[in-house]
């Protein structure tokens, strides 16, 4: 996932982090600053994690609700 796509979920209330190859995670800034079009304005993105494992992520299983209920499902 890129950093905009990030930006958005973190928004939504998700927690972010970005999964980088190794020796990579020291040249990833602490903070990305964005451009809103909406508004002209910019936006700083710190709230997310950044690792080199996927180890970084969590392994709590996603909530059931209806977009992980499969197809067909009521």
């Amino acid at each position: 996932m890129g950093v905009v796509t990030g930006y958005h979920l973190h928004l939504a209330g998700a927690s972010v982090s970005f999964v980088v190859r190794p020796g990579r995670s020291r040249f990833i800034p602490q903070r990305f600053t964005l451009y809103s079009y909406d508004d002209a304005s910019l936006q700083n993105f710190e709230a997310f994690g950044v690792g080199e494992d996927v180890s970084v992520l969590e392994t709590t299983k996603p909530d059931a609700g209806p977009l992980h209920a499969g197809h067909g499902a009521q």
